[in-house]
């Protein structure tokens, strides 16, 4: 029988096949189950929880049971439903955890002491460890072991393509134990995380309002600008600078920090992105990570100012009368200038006359950090966010470069729940065993007036029944009326069908964790998966139905 005192449980989880080891000693409480100390061993190793695992204990295999887990579902048991108390571990115990069943971490966890569960130690603490863990993806032993080699080599061919590929420079030594313990700690006022655009949606939006009305660019301002842009085109910046963000620039005129992000070194689309203060850092770590899944979360998150070169016919009327205006010319397949604002949620628009002056002075500093850069080999630009960057700026009269610290923003989770006497209303709802997808979306080719006249892109919030196949409802919203347009979907579809789903399954972390206090209050579980075959098969055949649209109009 499981023991009836909570306990507290100290684990030595090594990862195997490894030398020097690599492992971590955790207090974990004895209610944590499986699935939970999965979790645990996700943030102690640093992992992205992106793939598949399992553990074995006293030879039993347990799991999460769901149609895509590797094995016969009769033989495995749900690491949901058992604690580690359920488990009756003794001291000295061990049992078995695999992470990626393609990589193939393999982790032997020793029980070192068991003890009665006091107030205190009822959160996991990470007691001690050694050296950092091999990255995602990276290739299991082998391809640790290449990683490992090629970083102690400064100059070895593959490590720069490794960097870029990790997104930091790898240092299989570094352990932080308050890193690591601040992500296992629960705040009691809901937990802190990186919401790059939808926890600020009204700040952004207030702040690109006042944007899109400031003075327009005068003459002189676009001539100098298309100046900079040419010489810009001309150096090839991006031959020397990689495809990332690479080094900040103080606005003269106001101090304040823009993050570069110079584009062309892939061979692919050429140009450069300044992501402006401590939104746009946010927002550009944010659109880094978006990657091929998600390019059109670009056009409701990507905060800057840039400039693109493209053929004349993705150029807008406006765009392009603009550069008729001023008497320019651009000959070649890629070499017309789109230069344009990108605000959150909106349709991009033309530069105002602060923003052509401050993009002027980007696009020279570029140029310049790039010959720098070139003149310096030893010169390294990091690749991971929080470390320092090199910073041009402006000191009495003469462009230097310095060093910034930035910082991502860590703003509190903010909690949207229907009101009491729906949520009373809900809760006397019968639980069923079904699920809910749930997923939102935007509509970049059909832009609509918001109540100041501005154009917003439009973004779709969907929920479908997995199973049956078919939508249960949408809505269209503008992007700073997010979150409740997806409290509102979430009503209307309970009280439609009558019900309360037993999981709800987003595509999305942020939703997922946004979505957390709902699912305590009507007794759900949020499931956050790459794939929602139902939603995702039904916004393919509305963006398809949108583009035979566009296509019979031209």
């Amino acid at each position: 029988m499981p023991t009836a005192t909570p306990q507290t449980y100290e684990l030595k989880c090594t990862i195997l096949d490894i030398e020097p080891p690599i492992w971590r000693s955790v207090r974990v409480p004895g209610d944590l189950t499986l699935s939970g100390l999965h979790t645990v061993l996700q943030t102690l190793f640093s992992w992205d929880d992106a793939h598949l695992h399992g553990f074995i204990v006293k030879d039993v295999e347990y799991g999460p049971l769901d149609e895509d887990f590797e094995g016969d579902d009769d033989d495995i048991q749900d690491d949901s439903d058992v604690t580690l108390d359920s488990l009756e571990l003794t001291a000295g115990a061990k049992f078995h955890y695999t992470y990626d069943f393609g990589d193939n971490w393999e982790v032997d966890i020793v029980v070192e002491k068991i003890e009665e569960a006091t107030e205190e130690l009822l959160d996991p603490v990470c007691l001690a460890g050694e050296r950092a863990a091999p990255p995602e993806d990276v290739g299991g032993i082998p391809g640790y072991e290449n990683l490992v080699a090629v970083m102690k080599k400064k100059r070895h061919p593959q490590r720069r393509e490794l960097i870029e590929w990790l997104g930091y420079e790898f240092d299989p030594e570094e352990f932080d134990i308050d890193e690591i313990n601040e992500e296992l700690s629960f705040d009691e006022d809901g937990p802190l995380v990186m919401l790059p655009w939808i926890a600020r949606a009204q700040e952004r939006a207030a702040i690109a309002e006042a944007d899109a009305t400031a003075p327009d660019a005068t003459e002189e301002e676009l001539r100098a600008l298309f100046a900079a842009v040419a010489k810009y085109r001309e150096a090839k910046p991006w031959v020397a600078l990689p495809d990332d963000m690479n080094c900040a620039i103080a606005n003269p005129e106001t101090g304040e920090i823009g993050y570069c992000a110079v584009l062309g070194n892939f061979g692919e689309l050429e140009g450069l992105m300044v992501y402006r203060s401590e939104l746009g850092y946010d927002s550009l770590w944010y659109t880094k990570g978006l990657g091929s899944g998600e390019p059109l979360d670009l056009f409701i998150s990507q905060d800057c100012i840039g400039v693109t070169f493209g053929s004349r016919d993705e150029l807008s009327d406006e765009e392009h009368a603009q550069i008729k205006s001023l008497g320019l010319k651009f000959r070649g397949q890629t070499a017309w200038p789109a230069v344009r604002a990108f605000d959150p949620g909106f349709v991009p628009r033309r530069l105002n006359g602060a923003e052509t002056r401050y993009f002027t002075v980007c696009l020279e500093q570029i140029v310049e950090f790039a010959k720098e850069l070139k003149a310096t080999p030893d010169m390294e630009i990091p690749l991971d966010p929080e470390e320092p960057l090199p910073l041009r700026v402006l000191r009495d009269g003469v462009w230097v470069t310095d060093v910034h610290e930035p910082a991502l923003s860590l703003v509190e989770m903010p909690e949207i729940l229907p009101n009491s006497e729906v949520l009373e209303a809900f809760e006397a709802l019968p639980l069923t065993g079904g699920s809910l997808e749930l997923d939102f979306w935007p509509l970049p080719g059909m832009p609509l007036a918001d109540a100041n006249g501005k154009l917003v892109v439009p973004i779709i919030v969907m929920g479908a029944d997995p199973v049956a196949n078919v939508p249960l409802g949408m809505q269209t919203t503008a992007f700073v009326d997010l979150l409740p347009a997806v409290i509102s979907l979430i009503e209307k579809i309970l009280r439609d069908v009558g019900m309360r789903p037993q999981h709800l399954i987003v595509r999305r972390e942020e939703l997922g964790e946004l979505l957390l206090p709902l699912g305590a209050r009507l007794d759900f579980d949020i499931e956050v998966t790459d794939v929602l075959p139902t939603i995702m098969e039904i916004q393919a055949g509305l963006l398809q139905h949108i583009m035979e649209a566009d296509l019979e109009e031209e």
